[in-house]
């Protein structure tokens, strides 16, 4: 701060004495001011107070580029403007860069996002509370009642829900409010509970129940004892519910809120795999570019191509996607054309008259018809469709095939 301040006095200094100079030896003076301001502006470019106000510019400049969506707005992917939360969904809010991808949208599994869509909530029954940084009810703890309510998840540092008594007042028998003790208590031990008008504890009941255990006074009612949610079960110690797994095999899925798994969904597969019940579909996917999901809808496999090249001496028959050889004895086959699927056969041709196909089937040759050769004494060559058959001497064969002769063959050969 102390060389910014030396260089705006030297800065305001030079310009006064250069407006009240009049004189020659003034005018010599003027000239040392700038080289004196140059030297205090260069001193000052080295400052580390300056230099780490240039971080602080870069680093404001960084901050600036981002952008800043409010609780219960996202960024949508590829955009720089905020957007309401999408519904099932809730928006924490932060400073976001443009990206690829959605950013500040996070998914409710097993609970519901509150008005806002600022944060997800779950609501407990009475005599059920919110243990610290979970998502799931659990029964009201021994010595506390639990009123029930609706309860911020995941974040909340502490029990919500979770309330003792005082005033020498304990909770009631289903833990939902605060009473005057003025009956005899039962006690209870974890995994007992107490039944309707009795005075003596009983196990808990099926897979679907749990008891904390406690002390109950004598009711009509069943004390102690609570019905886990939809798509829990009791833990091994009777004491608090847990969510039930689902295995769903290949080629199914398990859709929200059922304890069923049910066949793929149209046009996605499904691999199977074990599931908890929660508010969303589970356990389907979609094939990546380029595939597409198998019969059975357990896996992908490759799209079939829309476009064939065929080779020389090779055309794509009709309604297929596969190359065939050439072998219409009045056709040729050119190839290298590429084809789409379609209901007639695409590159094969007729040879026009008297043209025939060559040996590889890929163009037409000229033919002579009834033309007769003399291979030795006693021995005459008829010409029919490209091929001499020896006369009057041994039985053999001899073809042309464009450029191509091929060697005569035996007479058994001949035969077949």
């Amino acid at each position: 701060m102390v060389q910014n301040k030396y260089f705006l006095f030297s800065m305001l200094f030079m310009t006064i004495a250069a407006m009240y100079c009049r004189d020659a030896d003034c005018a010599q003076k003027k000239s040392v001011i700038p080289r004196i301001a140059a030297t205090k502006l260069s001193l000052v470019k080295q400052s580390p107070v300056l230099n780490e106000m240039k971080g602080s510019v870069s680093t404001a400049q960084s901050i600036a580029s981002q952008i800043n969506c409010k609780a219960g707005r996202y960024l949508p992917a590829g955009l720089s403007s905020c957007s309401p939360c999408k519904d099932r969904y809730y928006c924490p809010g932060g400073m976001f860069s443009v990206k690829s991808v959605d950013q500040g949208l996070k998914m409710c599994v097993r609970s519901t996002p509150n008005p806002a869509k600022t944060a997800c909530t779950v609501s407990c029954k009475a005599g059920q509370y919110l243990p610290a940084k979970l998502s799931d009810c659990q029964p009201c703890r021994d010595r506390y009642y639990c009123p029930g309510g609706v309860f911020t998840t995941g974040t909340n540092a502490s029990d919500q829900g979770l309330k003792i008594c005082i005033n020498n007042k304990v909770p009631n028998d289903l833990k939902t409010a605060c009473i005057t003790q003025t009956e005899p208590t039962y006690t209870c031990d974890a995994g007992q509970y107490l039944p309707s008008s009795a005075t003596s504890c009983s196990k808990c009941k099926d897979r679907y129940y749990v008891c904390a255990g406690g002390t109950f006074n004598k009711l009509p009612v069943a004390q102690g004892i609570l019905r886990c949610d939809k798509g829990q079960i009791a833990d091994s110690t009777k004491t608090q519910c847990i969510y039930e797994t689902f295995n769903c095999p290949a080629g199914q899925y398990l859709p929200a809120k059922t304890e069923n798994c049910k066949q793929c969904k149209k046009d996605y597969y499904c691999a199977g795999g074990s599931y908890t019940y929660a508010n969303v579909d589970q356990g389907y996917f979609q094939c990546k570019p380029g595939f597409h999901p198998n019969n059975e809808q357990t896996g992908c496999e490759k799209d079939a191509p829309t476009e064939v090249t065929c080779g020389a001496g090779f055309y794509l028959p009709a309604n297929t996607m596969e190359c065939k050889r050439c072998s219409n004895s009045k056709s040729y086959c050119p190839g290298g054309k590429t084809f789409k699927k379609d209901s007639v056969d695409q590159g094969i041709y007729e040879c026009p008259a008297p043209s025939v196909p060559n040996y590889d089937k890929d163009a037409c040759i000229a033919t002579l018809s009834k033309t007769f050769l003399q291979f030795g004494p006693n021995e005459t060559a008829e010409l029919s469709d490209q091929c001499w058959t020896v006369k009057d001497g041994a039985k053999y064969k001899i073809c042309l095939f464009g450029n191509k002769i091929v060697l005569p063959e035996s007479t058994e050969n001949s035969d077949k």
